[in-house]
């Protein structure tokens, strides 16, 4: 179930199932944005759209900003979109964001080092697909010499 905390505010449109950070704070409230391919994530968008968003026309908008939205965070398993013109995620891998719109793609190859991941992908999926992610945002290791 997604973090029920009231202190997450939408810092502009918030896309389901996308990946967010945390940016500025406004009279006490944590704001969450996409996040990019070099932030640090806090966790994941709701995955349903909250209906007056669904009546306006666009069924994939999960807040807007100003709006109160529902984030799962360390430790919960979501449902995460696969970037369309990415890689191929396998099950056990851990994912990363690859695009500024906050959607994931597989941590491969070498000079991964300082990058930051969500987590692990709980099952596999093609590009554009939804998978499970296990969300345990962790940086990367640099190798020492």
């Amino acid at each position: 179930m997604a973090t029920m905390n009231p202190n997450y505010c939408a810092g502009g449109t918030i896309y389901v199932s996308r990946v967010v950070k945390v940016g500025a704070s406004a009279q006490g409230t944590a704001v969450v944005t996409h996040c990019g391919t070099t932030d640090q994530p806090v966790g994941v968008s709701y995955e349903g759209a909250y209906s007056q968003f669904v009546n306006s026309g666009d069924p994939q908008i999960a807040a807007v900003a100003g709006y109160g939205l529902h984030v799962y965070g360390l430790g919960e398993t979501a449902l995460v979109e696969i970037d369309a013109a990415g890689l191929a995620v396998t099950a056990g891998v851990r994912v990363k964001v690859v695009t500024s719109a906050g959607k994931i793609g597989p941590l491969v190859g070498a000079g991964q080092g300082g990058q930051w991941t969500l987590g692990i992908a709980m099952n596999s999926g093609n590009p554009g697909d939804l998978i499970k992610v296990f969300i345990d945002p962790m940086q990367v290791a640099i190798p020492q010499s």
